[in-house]
């Protein structure tokens, strides 16, 4: 290998560094974090932007380009689930329906059987099926006492 091919691959890894470094509000927790914190608006953009190590302007960008989520989280306050999307009935619907259809290309016992539990799951979210009710039964003594007999007499 060649001097130039090792300063071209080099340049490769570096932009890929580059490019995760980037974008770091986009990582799962951070962008969930960052979500709820713009939402709630106690904190100013500038500590935001010091303590994700960004400058200000990521931040406006991040704000910009999550807008709709930020809103929807807004709205959605008391609720401490809001930004998450398990927390909603449409996106667990929708991620049981990817799971079935990756499941239906295959056409094995195992992923049959996945796939009959994941269609019942969908049945149950969507409350197509009755909830397993449960029953407790409670023991109580009873005592009868008949009037004009005796009980010893006939023991």
């Amino acid at each position: 290998m060649d001097q130039s091919d090792n300063t071209a691959e080099h340049s490769s890894e570096l932009a890929r560094v580059d490019k995760r470094r980037a974008r770091p509000l986009e990582q799962g927790w951070v962008r969930a974090r960052l979500i709820r914190d713009l939402a709630i608006g106690e904190i100013p953009q500038k500590t935001l932007a010091e303590e994700f190590g960004v400058v200000d302007s990521a931040i406006t960008e991040f704000k910009k380009r999550h807008w709709v989520e930020i809103e929807r989280v807004r709205d959605n306050m008391a609720d401490q689930y809001g930004d998450m999307w398990i927390s909603s009935k449409r996106s667990r619907l929708a991620e049981l329906q990817k799971a079935a259809e990756k499941l239906a290309e295959k056409p094995d016992a195992r992923s049959a059987e996945v796939l009959a539990k994941l269609l019942k799951d969908a049945a149950e979210e969507l409350g197509d099926l009755p909830a397993k009710a449960q029953v407790q039964i409670m023991q109580q003594q009873v005592t009868y006492q008949i009037e004009g007999i005796n009980l010893e007499d006939l023991r």
